[in-house]
């Protein structure tokens, strides 16, 4: 299975905060191996130092410091993202191997469905098509006349 940008990025990071081999294929969702050959083409074999030795002490309540805690959500953040792009990859390339000539029409739309569903998921995840909706003020509203009375000129 071929490893995507954002596995390997993901890989980058926490071999750089000192994980191991088999903890960072299992998070990337990819083979030890074929990370580790990466990892070796493009140079960031060794392990860094992790992150949490370099972090602040954890806060009053006994828990991680909220350094920490941001990291892991950020880091989870990338995995799910990753995940869900990789999910969303696969379903086009299974819209796309249905072929639409030879579909019932039930099928037709269930193929419709899915690539709908795809498209807001992938627009949703990406910021795709994402637009600003305009926004009218209250205040500007409550301004204006209930009724706008229009006499015609006849000059």
């Amino acid at each position: 299975m071929r490893i995507s940008r954002e596995q390997l990025n993901l890989a980058k990071k926490l071999r750089q905060a000192g994980e191991g081999w088999d903890t960072i294929a299992k998070a990337a969702g990819a083979s030890s191996r074929a990370i580790r050959e990466h990892a070796k083409r493009e140079g960031w074999t060794a392990k860094g130092q992790p992150a949490k030795k370099q972090l602040p002490a954890g806060n009053q309540n006994g828990g991680p410091p909220a350094a920490v805690v941001e990291a892991s959500l950020a880091g989870l953040g990338e995995l799910v993202k990753g995940r869900l792009a990789g999910d969303i990859q696969n379903s086009i390339a299974a819209l796309e191997s249905w072929e639409p000539g030879s579909l019932e029409l039930g099928q037709l739309e269930k193929r419709e469905r899915i690539a709908d569903s795809v498209q807001k998921r992938a627009a949703v995840l990406f910021d795709i098509g994402q637009t600003e909706s305009p926004v009218v003020n209250i205040a500007v509203l409550s301004q204006l006349p209930d009724s706008v009375n229009v006499t015609a000129a006849s000059n």
